[in-house]
């Protein structure tokens, strides 16, 4: 979709341009000249502010999510569900994520891929969550680093932990690093390339939805 607004930005960019030289008269040519501009700049904006965020991202570390900007949507990848922003049980900042998902579906849920990589100067992964609805609910949550993919994603070679979440409770979950980093059966999961983060329910029984906040690193090594 954003290589096609570029290519017609371009060429409405060059049909300005083109117009803008027939025209004698100064203002007409000074208006199409500035509309040229603008139409061959607006292609570069998502990509500034792409960088931008990922600039917010790094300086907000060890904070990994708090969904308080838009952008930091695109950094979560749902499946079998839908997600967004929600001013509904947010413990930072203003707004939270909410997940929804249908009875039914295998495991609706959401991934939290690519995020700042290198966890290895903490202890501890730490998130919010709260089920405002009347079944309680078990979370899923693996984790894996970039290595993972040359297993075939197999289930031994990540690690995975559940928590119950009781209708209508704050649920804080605290992983202990060193917990994920001994999980998979045959190596050591490298804290420094880390990968993804997933959050799914499996199966569920009936429709659902949950609220995600405040997802951090925390208990730097080495802090008193």
């Amino acid at each position: 979709v954003s290589d096609v607004l570029a290519n017609v930005s371009g060429l409405c960019a060059g049909l300005c341009w083109t117009l803008s030289r027939n025209r004698t008269d100064q203002s007409s040519r000074k208006a199409l000249s500035l509309l040229t501009a603008g139409l061959l700049i607006a292609p570069s904006f998502s990509p500034i502010a792409e960088l931008h965020d990922c600039y917010l991202q790094h300086r907000e570390f060890p904070l990994l999510s708090s969904f308080e900007r838009e952008r930091e949507l695109n950094t979560w990848y749902v499946h079998e569900s839908t997600m967004e922003p929600s001013t509904i049980s947010a413990t930072d900042g203003a707004k939270s994520l909410r997940l929804r998902g249908l009875a039914g579906t295998k495991h609706p849920g959401a991934n939290f891929s690519e995020p700042i990589a290198d966890w290895h100067e903490f202890n501890a992964l730490e998130l919010d969550v709260f089920n405002p609805g009347e079944n309680p609910l078990t979370l899923q949550i693996t984790i894996s680093d970039e290595q993972h993919a040359t297993s075939g994603y197999a289930h031994t070679d990540r690690f995975s932990t559940s928590a119950k979440l009781p209708p209508g409770k704050h649920v804080p979950i605290r992983i202990e690093l060193a917990d994920a980093q001994s999980a998979p059966e045959s190596r050591q999961i490298d804290l420094s390339q880390m990968k993804s983060l997933n959050l799914f329910i499996f199966r569920p029984e009936s429709d659902f939805e949950i609220l995600v906040d405040n997802v951090r690193l925390t208990d730097r090594i080495g802090n008193p």
